[in-house]
Formats: C-alpha cells, structure tokens, sequence
C-alpha cells in the first residue's frame, strides 16, 4: 500500500530549476534555431558530475542568465550525443558550439564558460 505523501504527484526538480532534461534531437532543433544554450552532460553513476550538478542548477537560476535555456542530458540514454567524457558542460549560441569545459575543477570555470554566451 502507498503512504498518502507518495500517491501525491511530486513535481520534478528540472521544474523547479531553471533547467530539463533534453534528448539529442531536441538540442539540435534548439541550436539550429539559434538559442543561446548550455547543457550539463551527465551519467548518474558519474561522481565528478554529482559535483558539477548542484552549481549547474544553480547557474540556471541566477536571474543573470535568464536569456539562456539550461539543459541536462544523460549520456547513457543519448548515445548519439557525441560526448566521450563526463561531466563534460557546452555553451551554444547563433546555431554553433561556443566552448566547452570537459570535467569540473570548480564553480568559477563553469561560470565563466556559462558567461561566453
């Protein structure tokens, strides 16, 4: 038998952030389109991307980069996103890749790679 608390619908917290999660086709509509993006590339078993996470979502929610949509995209539901390494964060911005930052050395590279858009 379910307890009361779990028979309520729990919104998820990627629509409590500034952030979801989106699959390959998705991104390259919204690159192509031109959006100004960034996107978090993760694996749950990932313990390098549990660290970068946290400060993802917060970056999402800073009125700051409220121009830029923030994605998430687990890499092992996506095996045709190209990525080889994780955590591994893109910025994409008038329908090409800007930069990227490969791994997490800290708040203050991801910030700065998020500001180049």
């Amino acid at each position: 038998m379910l307890s009361s608390f779990a028979k309520h619908s729990i919104p998820s917290f990627s629509r409590l952030l500034g952030f979801t999660e989106i699959s390959t086709a998705s991104l390259t509509a919204k690159v192509e389109a031109g959006e100004r993006v960034a996107v978090d590339y993760f694996a749950h078993w990932c313990g390098p991307c549990k660290k970068l996470g946290p400060h993802f979502e917060e970056l999402a929610d800073d009125e700051t980069f409220k121009g830029i949509s923030f994605y998430k995209m687990d890499i092992d539901k996506n095996y045709d996103c190209g990525i080889r390494s994780v955590p591994t964060v893109r910025v994409f911005k008038e329908g090409g890749m800007v930069d990227e930052m490969v791994g997490f050395s800290g708040p203050d590279p991801l910030r700065e790679l998020i500001e180049r858009i």
